[in-house]
């Protein structure tokens, strides 16, 4: 849902059918059945306003949340100076680690992270952009995805309708 104010993605409102949880029994095995670390990629600034919640919910099984956001302010996502000069999620006990300063997260970056960490054995990626910097990559954990398809190209890659918001499991 964060991702309708896109700048360039015109207003939108979502349509029965538009919402797809592929894997969805893999999905809820890697969050209730795993124990270990989230790192959570982040996306755009309003995508905070649904992260809050999903991190919160996270920690309840008792799992550490790591979460990784862009050093410097890119486009419309999520930053660094953005969680901390505006004090976003203050008193969250959550580990923020400063992503990359481009479009998307490469694997490379993303196994550099995990390597940092240690003990993250689930990561959730937002956005289509990371999708697509991502889908050649092999995945060494499992990596959730959470994006809207804005493309004709991404949408037939999943097989989904283009706009659709899905939730899919790659790499387990």
């Amino acid at each position: 849902m964060g991702n309708t104010s896109d700048y360039f993605v015109e207003g939108f409102q979502p349509q029965e059918g538009q919402f797809l949880f592929l894997h969805l029994d893999k999905i809820e095995e890697e969050i209730y059945n795993k124990k270990k670390g989230v790192l959570i990629v982040g996306d755009n600034v309003s995508d905070l306003v649904f992260d809050t919640p999903l991190i919160m919910f996270l920690q309840k099984r008792a799992r550490k949340v790591y979460y990784a956001v862009k050093r410097e302010p890119f486009r419309n996502d999520l930053s660094m100076r953005d969680v901390y000069g505006f004090g976003l999620m203050r008193g969250l006990p959550v580990t923020f680690v400063p992503g990359t300063d481009y479009v998307g997260i490469w694997g490379e970056d993303l196994e550099r992270m995990l390597e940092g960490l240690g003990g993250v054995d689930t990561v959730i990626v937002k956005g289509m952009a990371n999708y697509e910097t991502l889908s050649e990559w092999v995945y060494s954990v499992p990596v959730i995805h959470i994006m809207k398809t804005k493309c004709r190209p991404v949408s037939e890659a999943i097989g989904v309708r283009q706009g659709s918001y899905v939730i899919r499991l790659f790499g387990a």
